[in-house]
């Protein structure tokens, strides 16, 4: 289990909502209080140490990656082939990834594969910064170059806790054609009602 209700675990380093298609390009973190400093991990993907062998496989192997926890329902039959999609990608900007180790189904008899996502996850631990936002800040992440993650802390549970505000904007940026398949677990995204849509 791995949500981020839980302050005494270590929140592993992922992107927002992997599993879907329709993903938040943008993930804000919006600080409304963090009196004891408590920082966010966030690693680019383009700043990992990989080799292009490892590249190559991650870019090239699909996996499954299903809902977190914070989803009601059982994914345990998950989407067969079509709930499939590989970890990084490229674009003309560069590297991108998508990933959330605790919630990805890898092969068993993909001994390789699985040591590419070691050393993807490993990566990112060196290629990590911290940020401790202040009351007013918003930290805002690329979620389709930069995973996140969140060191343990003890909660109070007394009103004085670090509070972050959670925001997720998805715009019309393009993802890789192999995603116009995917079903996301039939988690549906929800827009602004048409008579709200600018007409330009």
């Amino acid at each position: 289990m791995q949500v981020g209700g839980s302050s005494t675990v270590r929140l592993e380093w992922h992107t927002e909502d992997s599993y879907h298609p329709d993903r938040p390009e943008l993930l804000l973190l919006a600080c409304v209080r963090n009196p004891d400093d408590i920082g966010t991990d966030i690693a680019s993907v383009r700043r990992a140490d990989l080799s292009e062998a490892d590249i190559a496989l991650l870019s090239t192997t699909p996996v499954l990656i299903e809902p977190d926890d914070s989803y009601a329902g059982s994914w345990s039959e998950g989407q067969g082939d079509e709930g499939k999609m590989t970890t990084l990608w490229q674009t003309e900007d560069g590297l991108c990834m998508r990933f959330d180790p605790p919630y990805t189904r890898l092969p068993e008899d993909a001994p390789e594969l699985c040591a590419a996502w070691r050393r993807l996850s490993e990566s990112l631990d060196q290629a990590g910064m911290t940020v401790a936002g202040q009351p007013g800040d918003i930290v805002v992440v690329d979620n389709d170059v930069a995973a996140h993650a969140r060191r343990p802390f003890q909660a109070r549970y007394d009103g004085t806790d670090r509070w972050l505000k959670r925001i997720l904007v998805r715009g019309e940026w393009k993802r890789p054609e192999a995603e116009l398949g995917e079903r996301g677990y039939g988690q549906v995204q929800i827009g602004p009602h048409p008579s709200l849509r600018s007409a330009g």
